[in-house]
């Protein structure tokens, strides 16, 4: 009589345990249906991944994001390549100051500068600007360029220009150059520098604090621009643009050295002199001013469209 009730007890007790165990699987799978994505195993993303299988997948696969595969489809027109412009800066002394309003505007414009072929002011203008890492650079540099670097006081309180370059101005260019050569530059600079005989010559590597002493220790006119220009077309690395910052007789004289040019870009400088240093903020407005007057032109020039950030 005692063994019925001890089976009895024994079934309920089997009873017992595999409700247990139902109920223990049941919830074992509804938490596993209710982890994230990222905690189950994944097929692979890309061709060659292996599967991922209880890890998390933080950010892309990829240290810049997930490959382009080949033959991906290009959606909308496509843009046509946008040449670079060659830069040729000539004399101009206080009018070359126009030049600073120029780079800016075709920076603005993102137009790249293939290369820089200067003289004088143009020399350095477009040597401080190939050796900036950043326009706000470029313009700090621009700030330095005080009057007192390029004229000097009479005794009866007029000025004139420095006709030696042993003063503050080659101070002012190893300090800023220091001991870097022409092919150090950021962008390719060539500038046309005397030689001891009193005649000009093209520089194109060397020292780059000598080459800019040379180029404004010496009498630039018309000859230089010429050589500027027939420069920068052999270097084939886009249209030639030059920018005459030169007064109304003087440009006249190198209208034919110019001629060689793509385009050429003339800032409204009247009122300028070249000793007025006390307006190069005023020629570099008009020079910024002479690019946003022509950019269409310009952009012609250098094909494609232009796409701005």
């Amino acid at each position: 009589m005692e063994a019925q009730p001890t089976r009895v007890i024994k079934k309920v007790f089997l009873c017992i345990s595999l409700g247990c165990v139902f109920a223990a699987l049941g919830c074992s799978t509804v938490q596993r249906s209710s982890l994230p994505n990222s905690m189950e195993a994944t097929p692979p993303l890309f061709p060659g991944m292996k599967s991922t299988q209880q890890k998390d997948i933080v950010g892309p696969p990829e240290a810049f994001g997930p490959g382009v595969q080949q033959g991906s489809s290009v959606y909308g027109p496509e843009l046509n390549q946008v040449r670079p412009v060659v830069l040729v800066l000539g004399p101009g002394m206080a009018r070359g100051f126009a030049y600073v309003g120029v780079l800016e505007a075709l920076h603005e414009n993102k137009i790249p500068i293939a290369a820089i072929c200067g003289a004088e002011i143009g020399a350095l203008v477009g040597a401080l600007y190939a050796t900036s890492s950043s326009v706000n650079q470029f313009e700090w540099k621009i700030l330095k360029l005080k009057e007192e670097l390029f004229v000097s006081r009479t005794l009866l309180g007029g000025q004139k220009a420095r006709s030696e370059l042993n003063g503050p101005l080659i101070d002012f260019i190893r300090q800023v150059f220091g001991d870097k050569k022409l092919s150090d530059a950021l962008i390719p600079i060539h500038v046309v520098g005397s030689t001891k005989k009193q005649s000009i010559e093209l520089i194109q590597s060397g020292s780059l604090s000598q080459a800019v002493e040379r180029t404004m220790g010496g009498q630039h006119s018309e000859p230089s621009v010429g050589m500027l220009v027939d420069d920068a077309r052999s270097l084939n690395l886009g249209p030639v643009v030059v920018v005459d910052v030169l007064t109304s007789r003087d440009s006249a004289r190198a209208r034919d050295q110019r001629s060689k040019a793509d385009f050429e870009l003339r800032p409204d400088l009247v009122g300028i002199g070249y000793l007025d240093f006390n307006q190069k903020t005023e020629a570099a407005f008009r020079g910024k001013s002479a690019i946003i007057q022509n950019i269409s032109e310009i952009k012609r020039q250098v094909g494609g469209t232009i796409i701005r950030e």
